[in-house]
């Protein structure tokens, strides 16, 4: 819907290789189907309108060429866009994390972060916990 859409169960129907149309929304619940998309390459997709939402979703109805395109270019995709590629994301999630906990061990406010793509290499390690938050470690 307009209002709310894509979250998991568009993960799901790109992964199945199913194409998805979306109108790029200005809240964050708006904007979910948008940010797969992207994620999966396929920003021509993401429309600005309703009119070029529905000009999108005729022509992949009726163009089975141009239908059967977006269903490859998923397919393929599936093993290397960073829509799938859980170890990027938990790479960038460590990356994220790391800048939050180095924020906050400098003594810096709560913040908004840019966490760089992290787009090879290994896990990265966790930072070391303080000494006070180690004793409570179970």
């Amino acid at each position: 819907t307009p209002q709310s859409n894509a979250h998991t169960t568009g993960s799901d129907i790109l992964w199945s290789g199913t194409p998805m149309v979306t109108i790029l929304g200005d809240k964050m619940a708006q904007r979910v189907a948008a940010s797969l998309l992207r994620a999966a390459n396929l920003p021509e997709l993401v429309c600005k309108d309703v009119q070029e939402y529905e000009d999108m979703a005729v022509a992949l109805a009726v163009d089975g060429d141009r239908y059967m395109d977006v269903r490859e270019k998923l397919e393929m995709g599936r093993e290397t866009c960073p829509l799938f590629d859980t170890p990027r994301w938990v790479r960038n999630m460590e990356k994220g994390l790391e800048m939050i906990w180095d924020k906050h061990v400098s003594g810096e406010p709560p913040a908004h972060i840019d966490v760089p793509d992290v787009v090879g290499g290994p896990t990265m390690n966790p930072p070391p916990l303080p000494k006070r938050q180690e004793q409570h470690r179970g």
